[in-house]
């Protein structure tokens, strides 16, 4: 007669199953299950004879090891197994039986089965659980750890608050794979762009300067929630910018976006809060949907940064959150008044094209446009009153340069100003007129001198000292002396601060620190003994700084952004402590600043980002 033999991997399962049966029975009652699907023992957990009403269900794994390590072992399993697990009344523990040391281990898999949900809908695929050598279960106790009955309750509340049931059909839904597309796929135009990937679909509408379409706007479906029949995500144009701009392109487990609030682990998702709503993401799904988001708002910021460009806006801020609207500067009642009627009496109607233009007829007294010769207008500029920043009492005028469309305006040049073009206009041809300045003048006499007064007409240069224009960004290019880089390295500590984490080549900054301490050590001497101190503990702070940063690159830690500010602080604040060590004809510090380019770039963007969302920089 034939026998059947047994596998070694059968042999060593069977006697892992009976030691744990062993051990298992000191905690309670132990039935095993005949056939295997995925389970194999059933406990009622006892306490002096008496069974407490708590059971657990139980799966042992002797052979299935794929890796360990000091802190784990990492097993595999089918996914045809674990979903049974999630159709039970009871928690099943997975077991790991070490047969040599006759040591057994145990896990609640659930939390991260959560985070498989997608791979586990296929039955076909096999996942990996982790179960870490501290669940190690005693072989003198006769009771179960703490964790061990906590784990039972989280799964029983779960059980109960509908939890797995929600679970259960999100399992259904991914098994029939469905996807918006598999793969990422974006078809992009002037107005519109669309983003599928996977579970996720953007539908976005990119802000448009026409006055009828002034702000863009967006819709996220999420695949589970579609099939669901729930609401899609819709956003307005300040929402894209609030929501999705800052933290883009971070890392998830960073938690540097606005919309992602916390990970609820022992649910296995995501908290996602998109303003309007709050929703419940598996992880999946929220790697998902960063990928299109970062994609969306990286194209829908450039769309508007190119309209800066188009017309011509070299730094000056949108006016009240609007990028069609340009604050050029700030100006007294006064003067605004005596160009308003002066523009008045020069409009169309009254007077000639002498010099090439001529200001345009318009019903409303604070608003000045100008036409060229051949009678178009060329810009259109409002004045806004306003509270004064500086007095409270005092009321000012806003100056303010409006996009004209085709729509708004029906006689406009092919060939409009620009921002900058019509700022040099007003501060030149306009304000200019009407500020005067006062000199004396000493003429010498064959016996004595004779003093007199002069009054001309300021300067453009000294226009712009009393009347400030607004500009929000960093003009790295323009710089001529080291005090200006003062004010850059004030600017990116700011920036920086706000940036929980942040990478910047540390090299650049090494470069900073060697130029400014060759140039002030030639001269250190000539200073206090306090400050030469305070320098020789600040490098050496410095040196620390440079040291942790190197140690988190090499092990590939997320660096903190406040480290950076620190050494831009220390830069800051040697500029104008030793401002006469620095020679600014040696144009080498012009180099080194050239290194910050891009940190400039996106200093600027995010300046510009939150002007449009009325936050002052």
């Amino acid at each position: 007669m034939r026998t059947v033999k047994r596998s070694p991997a059968q042999k060593t399962g069977e006697t892992a199953e009976s030691l744990l049966e062993s051990r298992l029975s000191k905690y309670g009652s132990v039935n095993k299950y005949q056939k295997d699907f995925g389970i194999d023992f059933a406990c009622s957990i006892t306490l002096d004879n008496e069974h407490t009403g708590e059971e657990f269900l139980a799966q042992c794994k002797g052979t299935e090891k794929i890796s360990e390590s000091s802190g784990y072992v990492t097993l595999q399993l089918s996914c045809a197994t674990v979903r049974l697990w999630f159709k039970k009344r009871y928690l099943t523990f997975l077991f790991y039986v070490d047969m040599d040391k006759e040591d057994v281990y145990w896990i609640d898999p659930f939390p991260q089965l959560y985070e498989k949900l997608r791979k586990i809908s296929d039955n076909q695929e096999k996942i990996s659980i982790k179960i870490p050598k501290d669940n190690l279960l005693d072989k003198k106790s006769q009771i179960l750890p703490n964790s061990f009955i906590d784990s039972m309750h989280n799964f029983d509340k779960k059980l109960f608050d509908g939890t797995l049931v929600e679970v259960n059909r999100d399992l259904d839904m991914f098994s029939k794979k469905d996807y918006f597309h598999d793969g990422l796929l974006i078809e992009d135009n002037e107005q519109t762009i669309v983003i599928k990937n996977q579970n996720v679909k953007l539908i976005g509408y990119y802000a448009d300067a026409k006055s009828y379409n002034s702000s863009g706007n967006c819709l996220v479906q999420i695949i589970r929630h579609v099939k669901k029949a729930e609401n899609d995500l819709t956003f307005s144009h300040e929402q894209i910018l609030d929501l999705f701009y800052f933290g883009k392109g971070t890392n998830i487990q960073h938690y540097m976006r606005r919309f992602i609030k916390g990970y609820l682990k022992e649910y296995g998702q995501y908290f996602v809060d998109l303003g309007n709503s709050r929703i419940y993401l598996y992880p999946n799904e929220v790697e998902e949907l960063c990928q299109v988001i970062d994609i969306f708002i990286t194209k829908y910021v450039s769309r508007i940064t190119q309209f800066m460009k188009k017309i011509g806006n070299t730094g000056f801020e949108p006016y009240k959150k609007e990028f069609t609207n340009i604050k050029l500067l700030q100006i007294n009642v006064d003067l605004w008044h005596r160009i308003t009627n002066y523009v008045s009496i020069h409009q169309a109607s009254n007077g000639t094209y002498e010099d090439g233009y001529m200001y345009t007829v318009l019903g409303n007294r604070n608003q000045i446009g100008l036409n060229n010769i051949h009678g178009k207008q060329v810009f259109n500029i409002t004045g806004y009153f306003v509270q004064s920043s500086y007095n409270s009492k005092e009321i000012v005028v806003d100056v303010v340069w409006e996009y004209m469309d085709s729509f708004g305006y029906y006689n406009i040049s092919n060939n409009p100003f620009s921002v900058e073009e019509t700022y040099l206009f007003f501060v030149d041809k306009l304000m200019r007129k009407f500020l005067m300045k006062s000199s004396i003048v000493t003429s010498k006499k064959w016996i004595g001198s004779i003093k007199k007064e002069i009054t001309e007409t300021m300067s453009k240069e000294e226009v712009e000292k009393y009347y400030l224009k607004t500009n929000y960004k960093l003009d790295i290019n323009s710089i001529k002396f080291h005090r200006e880089l003062g004010n850059i390295y004030y600017q990116l500590i700011q920036f920086l601060k706000e940036k929980k984490y942040y990478y910047i080549d540390i090299e650049i900054l090494v470069l900073h620190c060697e130029y400014f301490n060759k140039c002030i050590q030639s001269n250190l001497i000539n200073y206090s003994d306090y400050t030469q101190d305070w320098f020789e503990r600040e490098k050496e702070d410095i040196d620390t700084i440079f040291e942790e940063i190197r140690i988190k690159e090499s092990e590939k830690l997320p660096i903190e952004g406040f480290l950076y500010a620190s050494i831009f602080k220390f830069l800051e604040s040697i500029i104008y402590e030793f401002k006469d060590s620095f020679n600014d004809n040696n144009l080498y510090f012009k180099s080194l600043i050239q290194d910050l380019s891009n940190l400039v770039v996106e200093y600027n963007e995010q300046q510009f980002v939150k002007l449009l969302l009325g936050k002052k920089y």
